[in-house]
């Protein structure tokens, strides 16, 4: 096994099955996200600096039906993988193979509903054909995750840094899961406001990274330093969950300057599940829906995506 891997199970055992299995579902990711470079048309890889500056990411505008070729190598690259990495979900995930092998839905369009928040028309698609919520959520998202993480491997070094400050994703438009310190290059940064390291954003979806100011709210925008703060447990300072009294939105952040070094941010946020759960029970919600923080209390997202 990895050594990370093994590390963040000797401080957190008993959420050792699941950091077992995201581990073996994020590894599959980045796998396919390497196999489907190819899949992408050139229209999705040209990069507009003015758009950009004008708070729009990269996806938006473009029909997700011309994706199809990644989304497909996504889809049918997971389904397999999921089955193997949950087992007790194979029959759902038979059943939503099936129904796309018939036509029966629309890849493109679910997928295009799960990024723009539309969770209620994802149900709608697949409930004739008995398949859970949970499930089609899960298979959504992974193959989104996978087909837009290949596409960040193509563009995502091109996005212009210090021209976005949204708390938006700027190549897919989807909000953060988590966010995480790490050393600033630049002390006078206006992102550096509040000291110590800078922070970053990582994207539910495609998994990209953004720089983003230390005290504000990524979905509602509110630097009001009474309303938005931060919770962590007592002897665990590398660890934090950051809530909005304005919106009601939380947001797990890890600051990689203390601990988990080298452990990916999507694996570290499942290592700080108790932050999920503790949040949600003090009556806040995620900023998205993910397979990871949807096994807490929680009943949904305030949103997925903000633009």
């Amino acid at each position: 096994m990895d050594p990370v891997l093994d590390k963040a199970v000797s401080r957190r055992p008993v959420l050792e099955p699941i950091l077992r299995a995201f581990w073996s579902v994020h590894e599959a990711s980045l796998a396919l996200a390497r196999a489907l470079e190819d899949r992408w048309r050139p229209e999705f890889i040209e990069v507009d600096a003015r758009r950009l500056r004008e708070g729009v990411p990269v996806l938006v505008g473009h029909s997700l039906q011309a994706a199809e070729g990644a989304l497909e190598g996504a889809f049918r690259g997971f389904i397999p993988v999921l089955g193997d990495t949950f087992p007790h979900l194979r029959n759902d995930l038979d059943r939503m193979a099936s129904l796309h092998d018939g036509r029966g839905v629309d890849l493109a369009s679910v997928c295009r509903a799960y990024l723009e928040g539309d969770l209620s028309g994802i149900g709608r698609a697949f409930r004739a054909a008995g398949v859970e919520p949970g499930s089609v959520l899960l298979v959504l998202h992974e193959t989104l995750s996978a087909a837009l993480k290949s596409l960040d491997r193509l563009v995502g070094q091109r996005l212009p840094d210090a021209d976005w400050w949204r708390g938006y994703c700027p190549l897919c438009g989807a909000l953060p899961v988590a966010a995480y310190l790490a050393e600033g290059a630049d002390p006078s940064s206006r992102f550096l406001s509040g000291g110590g390291g800078q922070r970053y954003l990582h994207c539910a979806v495609c998994g990209h990274d953004w720089r983003f100011p230390r005290r504000m709210c990524p979905a509602c925008g509110t630097e009001d330093k009474d309303v938005y703060v931060y919770f962590q447990v007592e002897g665990e300072p590398a660890e934090r969950v950051d809530v909005c009294g304005n919106c009601g939105g939380y947001l797990p952040c890890i600051d990689y300057r203390e601990a988990w070094e080298g452990l990916p941010v999507d694996l570290a946020v499942v290592a700080m599940l108790h932050l999920d759960m503790w949040a949600c029970l003090k009556g806040y919600h995620p900023l998205m829906w993910t397979p990871w923080n949807g096994v807490g209390p929680c009943d949904g997202p305030a949103s997925s995506r903000v633009h």
